[in-house]
C-alpha cells in the first residue's frame, strides 16, 4: 500500500512540474460579429476586463449596423460566431450558410401575440 501511495504521489509530482498540456503562449485569434444591442455588452465587458486573454484566446468584435450587413459579412470577413437576432440567423440557417448553435438571449416571457375577439388563432393552445 505505501509503495503504490509512493508511486503515486511521485507520478503527481513529476506531472505538476510539466508545462501545462495545451496552452500555448500566445492567445488563439477569435473573430466574433454583433449588432450594436445589449447582448455584445457581455462580449465587450469580458474584452475590456481580459477574460478572454484568460481562457486563452483573443476575442475580436466586429460590429454591423443590421442582420442582413452581419450575415452577408460571414463570407467576407470570415467570422466564427455571430449574435444577430432571431429573423437574419433563422434565413441563414434555412439557406444552409449558417448554424443556430445556442439562444444567448430568451425573450419568449415577453414576446405577446395579439389578435382579434373572433380569430381562430384564438382556437388554438401550446
Amino acid at each position: 500500500m505505501h509503495r503504490l501511495l509512493g508511486g503515486l504521489c511521485a507520478a503527481l509530482l513529476f506531472l505538476a512540474g510539466l508545462p501545462q498540456i495545451g496552452h500555448t503562449a500566445d492567445p488563439i485569434p477569435l473573430k466574433t460579429a454583433w449588432l450594436g444591442e445589449h447582448e455584445a455588452f457581455a462580449a465587450w465587458y469580458a474584452k475590456q476586463k481580459g477574460w478572454d486573454l484568460e481562457e486563452g484566446f483573443r476575442l475580436e468584435m466586429l460590429s454591423y449596423d443590421s442582420g442582413k450587413q452581419l450575415m452577408a459579412g460571414m463570407g467576407t470577413a470570415h467570422w466564427e460566431i455571430a449574435a444577430c437576432g432571431a429573423i437574419p440567423a433563422l434565413t441563414a440557417s434555412l439557406d444552409n450558410q449558417a448554424e443556430i448553435i445556442a439562444i444567448g438571449n430568451d425573450e419568449s416571457l415577453s414576446t405577446g401575440i395579439y389578435t382579434r375577439k373572433d380569430s381562430p388563432i384564438l382556437g388554438h393552445t401550446g
